[in-house]
């Protein structure tokens, strides 16, 4: 029985991207984004970016490409909607102040 689950990998990076980025500058930091409108993806020098990369290593023991396919996009629309929503939260508090 495999041990590794595409649900424990995608825990372990929101962990990782939660424990990281708090901040405006966490996100520029941690994640990139080339597009508008933006959409956020991991840095690759980064402590996100290598956490990312790691697990999507991890992610080859999983059984099928479904499974990884399913972290993959999942894990980078975390990140996207967490960076988003670090940016909005103090652009908010900025405009109240």
């Amino acid at each position: 029985m495999n041990d590794i689950t595409k649900e424990s990998i995608l825990g372990a990076f929101m962990h990782e991207v939660l424990e990281s980025i708090e901040k405006v500058e966490d996100v520029q930091k941690n994640a990139t984004a080339w597009s508008e409108p933006k959409v956020y993806e991991p840095r690759v020098n980064s402590r996100v970016g290598g956490c990312f990369w790691s697990l999507i290593h991890v992610a080859r023991g999983l059984d099928s490409y479904a499974d990884r396919h399913w972290f993959e996009e999942r894990a980078k629309a975390f990140l996207d909607r967490h960076c988003k929503n670090v940016i909005e939260t103090y652009e908010v508090t900025m405009n109240d102040e």
